[in-house]
């Protein structure tokens, strides 16, 4: 799904990499486009400081980062690796100031009675570049 704002070409394309958000096919649909449109890459991770979400949550993020640059090595594509700290959403969307298009993933959830904050909703709703979406069922995650 693209969500355009009128910021073609896609000259330079963001993916933000969460654990367990699909990454794999995100990373490969970003790494796709990016050869399509001969564009640059970078892919962005966000944790809370270290000492409130704890040692294992970050570990488990650059593991992510590793993967997507494993992935990237298939295909000959260089990819920028961002890692930042702070709130998710509000560090996405700084960084996608300077790009042309981002590339994250969605999980299709079932309704629920009392909706709660969707992090990947916000994101695509404040981003100031268009956004390709790659939804995926629940029981990817």
């Amino acid at each position: 799904i693209l969500i355009s704002r009128g910021s073609h070409p896609y000259q330079k394309i963001l993916a933000p990499v969460v654990a367990g958000t699909g990454e794999n096919r995100v990373t490969e649909l970003a790494i796709n486009l990016a050869r399509l449109f001969g564009s640059r890459l970078n892919a962005i991770t966000v944790t809370e400081p270290a000492f409130a979400a704890g040692r294992d949550e970050v570990e488990e993020q650059k593991r992510v980062l590793d993967r997507v640059i494993e992935h990237s090595s298939l295909y000959r594509m260089s990819v920028r690796i961002v890692h930042r700290e702070g709130n998710p959403i509000q560090e996405v969307v700084e960084e996608a100031r300077d790009y042309n298009l981002m590339v994250m993933g969605y999980r299709q959830r079932k309704r629920q009675l009392m909706p709660r904050l969707d992090l990947a909703l916000e994101i695509m709703a404040r981003a100031p570049c268009s956004v390709m979406i790659l939804p995926y069922p629940e029981s990817e995650s």
